[in-house]
């Protein structure tokens, strides 16, 4: 092999191996200047986190482009001395993030946002709705109400991008660096409610977040190794095996045995969309209808993932039992009066209404010591 061939591959390898941030991409960064930072830590929050991220991404090809109102004010000033000892390409001035984003070229650079909250975040939502796909990543710094965050997150959700929040310096070095991992992510996960409504954005109930997508270890299953709740969920994983989590609303789906190529892109795909199982159940040629309102239960019925039975996805005491249950395969188990039996491999599809009949002929009456979850008897 001669000298130039062994040069360039030396030069590939390299360049493979460079984390995918720090190579030849654009960075972007819009940092907002308005005067009503003055008098609180936001921009102390913002320099010092920029020095911090850049001086660990020295190969970073960073643009800074500052925005707010009003343009020419102190904060524009001092922002400009401080990025003057910043190792960043440029520093410039834009009137209107919207005439910024209106023509841009999706694949010319990674756009981010630094905001403490001021802005049309609402103009600028709708014009994303309507243009091809411009991934915005907005970090919001000390924000003062909820409400402006979930109007930042709303606008970076339209563009395609994520939204972070940032209370204090550190969490705005994590947030970057959690930029630089959505821009260049290797796995992508689409959630859908049914075969042609997929779930995009995000949503958060009064105390908490309703969509939220986990990563563990494939077979460990203690602590997520990292999270969002934004759909699509989107990751980036070192090369390995993984097993996705999937929450939507109160239930969930599992994704095992990701495998995940560090230079690659995983997709994955899982549905929410939900079919009926209904059981009739028989004792001595009467049917058996109501709700066991006993101290100790003496019937009820539990909905299993098929083949794993340590905790139900559903359960009910009313008969004759009904489950509306998402799409995926499933055991059953019905228990009456001491007794049990199982319908197994259920397989529950979208529009699809499931039909069992159970009998329990010699089934005993339900004394006070009987109802502890325990099988009496034998099973049928």
């Amino acid at each position: 092999m001669n000298k130039s061939k062994k040069a360039l591959i030396i030069l590939l390898i390299a360049f493979i191996l460079t984390p995918a941030l720090s190579r030849a991409q654009t960075i972007d960064l819009y940092l907002d200047v308005c005067n009503s930072y003055e008098g609180n830590p936001k921009i102390d929050t913002i320099l010092q986190g920029l020095k911090t991220f850049i001086n660990e991404h020295p190969k970073l090809d960073m643009n800074i482009k500052l925005f707010g109102f009003p343009l020419e004010g102190p904060n524009t000033k001092r922002v400009e001395a401080a990025l003057k000892k910043f190792k960043v390409k440029s520093v410039t001035k834009v009137d209107s993030l919207y005439d910024e984003f209106e023509w841009a070229d999706p694949e010319e650079s990674v756009r981010i946002v630094v905001s403490g909250g001021k802005g049309n975040w609402d103009e600028l939502k709708e014009m994303f709705r309507e243009r091809d796909a411009l991934k915005l990543y907005i970090v919001g710094v000390n924000l003062p109400s909820p409400s402006i965050m979930r109007r930042l997150l709303g606008t970076a959700s339209a563009s395609g991008g994520q939204y972070f929040n940032a209370k204090g310096t550190k969490k705005f070095i994590v947030a970057l660096k959690n930029v630089e991992k959505a821009s260049n992510y290797n796995l992508e996960v689409r959630v859908f409610k049914s075969k042609y409504s997929e779930l995009t954005d995000w949503l958060m109930s009064r105390y908490e977040y309703v969509w939220t997508s986990e990563v563990y270890r494939a077979g460990k299953h203690n602590k997520p190794i990292t999270s969002t709740y934004i759909f699509p969920a989107r990751f980036n994983l070192e090369s390995g095996v993984y097993d996705i989590k999937v929450n939507y609303s109160s239930r969930s789906k599992w994704i095992e045995g990701v495998k995940i190529d560090r230079f690659g892109l995983t997709q994955k795909k899982t549905n929410f969309a939900m079919g009926m199982v209904n059981i009739k159940v028989m004792n001595g040629g009467k049917e058996v209808k109501g709700v066991d309102r006993r101290g100790r239960d003496c019937w009820w019925s539990e909905a299993f993932f098929a083949g794993k039975h340590g905790k139900d996805v559903d359960s009910t005491r009313t008969f004759p039992p009904e489950f509306n249950l998402v799409n995926g395969n499933y055991d059953i188990k019905v228990h009456y009066r001491g007794y049990e039996q199982w319908i197994n491999d259920v397989h529950v599809k979208q529009g699809r209404v499931h039909n069992f009949q159970i009998s329990f002929p010699h089934a005993m009456k339900c004394t006070e010591t009987e109802g502890t979850g325990q099988p009496m008897g034998r099973n049928l």
